[in-house]
């Protein structure tokens, strides 16, 4: 991911309209899960019990081909969508979402969480992925930063 990430350029971007509407509706929490509430009315034949936990409901319902809403700078765009989401969520006050983007010659793909013991979405060992990923967390509070130079590490990346 970190090659993706060279020349990007966050200064004076702003999240594509589609991607805004997209979180205007703000979440909805059903059985302890969260869910963007554009996406939740969407989800018509799976239910939790399709699923081995709430994590994988989560990233299954949560999931957005950012290529679907723009046209180019796909991982830009991935970014400045998290920025806005964790900002939106950190209002809520309640845990810590996990982002996973990943990307291939076609698009990125955008899927998250909320942090739980026992569960996880991505293996610890990023190296194992064939395309590339970068895993983010609400606490972050400027996700543009990670592409600036910076000492320390707030994200995985592959």
């Amino acid at each position: 991911m970190k090659k993706a990430l060279v020349g990007t350029v966050w200064e004076g971007e702003k999240i594509p309209e589609k991607l805004l509407d997209m979180l205007c509706p703000g979440f909805s929490i059903e059985n302890e899960c969260v869910f963007l509430a554009s996406l939740a009315t969407k989800r018509r034949n799976v239910n939790k019990d399709d699923f081995p936990d709430k994590t994988g409901w989560e990233c299954f319902v949560n999931s957005i081909h950012i290529d679907d809403y723009c046209s180019s700078a796909y991982i830009l765009n991935s970014l400045i969508f998290l920025d806005d989401l964790f900002k939106k969520w950190r209002e809520r006050r309640e845990g810590v979402l996990q982002a996973i983007v990943s990307s291939d010659e076609f698009g990125a793909n955008v899927k998250f969480h909320l942090l739980r013991d026992g569960e996880s979405w991505v293996d610890q060992d990023l190296e194992k992925y064939e395309d590339p990923i970068l895993v983010l967390d609400s606490t972050m509070e400027d996700v543009g930063r990670i592409l600036k130079p910076r000492g320390g590490e707030d994200s995985q990346e592959e």
